[in-house]
């Protein structure tokens, strides 16, 4: 399915009456939906905060599928290797015991593939101590994510084929993009993962090979709780996003745009689309993890923060590790 956008003439705005949001394009009416304000309300901030890391873990094991890859899901930590620098990871350390022990034999399992790892220290993650053994074992503190949440509207329509709404754009365009139309895609094929998987690699130079692997249906779009989504502009892929559905939330993953202009806008774009579809398809809340300097940007979209990730790096500061 296609949802044509254009970037000069289609707005959408969101009013309330009476508990109702309703979607406008101009001056038309393109969507009504419900807005559910009890369900994460319904829940302590522990149970919040656990989505948000349960949701990271398994959308990050989904990168594990292929035959290379390898995923170990413990009693008490999960743990990645992909093959692919900034994609491996070690998630959810709850060691009780022989927690420097632990951290020495996870790490030397990487260290014997050669491979870098990205260990996330997440709010249930424990001893306290952790990030001083990972220290110790070499690991250099990277950067922090932070994890957020927000309720999702329900569309009233329960027709999955119907098509999205047009979403939110700003007119601040250069006289050459002028009439220019964004498309947002859902990835279907193995060409929409190869350009998607593509459109990542050349943002950070990484191995163009490797990460269309790394996305392929064999590989991490096998998994089916995921959606892939892709934004063109004149038939170019300019931008992408990814959703993960586990149980009744949504997380809402690498959402990224080339385009130098209106890239806040068109990203704003690409995840509403997704958003949207999500709820379509019956989630009640969605998820992120961002980089600290992304928190704003999530905010806009309605997300609230609830906690916080940092994430430890070996090699020590690589160029990049990947929020997945």
């Amino acid at each position: 399915m296609t949802v044509s956008v254009h970037l000069l003439q289609y707005f959408c705005d969101l009013d309330v009456y009476n508990g109702v949001y309703i979607l406008v394009t101009g001056a038309a009416e393109i969507g009504v939906c419900f807005y559910m304000a009890g369900f994460i309300g319904n829940f302590s901030p522990t149970a919040v905060i656990e989505a948000i890391e349960g949701n990271l873990v398994d959308s990050s094991a989904a990168l594990g599928r292929s035959d290379e890859g390898v995923v170990f899901h413990g009693s008490d930590v999960t743990w990645v290797y992909t093959g692919l620098a900034g994609f491996s990871r070690v998630l959810r350390a709850r060691f009780t015991e022989d927690a420097e022990d632990r951290v020495a034999q996870i790490h030397e399992y990487f260290k014997q593939w050669n491979a870098a790892v990205s260990w996330v220290v997440g709010p249930s993650s424990y001893p306290t101590l952790l990030g001083e053994y990972l220290s110790a074992r070499g690991f250099g503190i990277h950067e922090t994510w932070v994890g957020m949440a927000m309720d999702l509207p329900c569309p009233i329509s329960s027709d999955k084929n119907a098509p999205a709404p047009a979403t939110a754009l700003t007119p601040a365009l250069s006289r050459r993009e002028r009439g220019a139309q964004l498309q947002i895609r859902e990835v279907e094929d193995e060409m929409g993962l190869a350009a998607w998987a593509g459109l990542w690699a050349d943002s950070v130079a990484a191995d163009v090979d490797s990460a269309v692997n790394l996305f392929s249906s064999g590989n991490a779009a096998g998994d089916k709780r995921c959606r892939y989504y892709l934004g063109w502009i004149n038939e170019k892929p300019v931008a992408r996003a990814m959703t993960f559905q586990r149980n009744d939330v949504v997380g809402l993953y690498w959402i990224s745009s080339i385009v130098t202009q209106n890239s806040d806008e068109i990203r704003m774009a690409m995840a509403r689309r997704a958003l949207y579809d999500a709820a379509r398809a019956g989630a009640k809340a969605a998820v992120m993890v961002v980089p600290s300097d992304g928190q704003s940007f999530s905010e806009g979209l309605g997300f609230k923060p609830y906690c916080q990730f940092n994430t430890y790096c070996w090699p020590p500061a690589p160029s990049f590790a990947a929020v997945c």
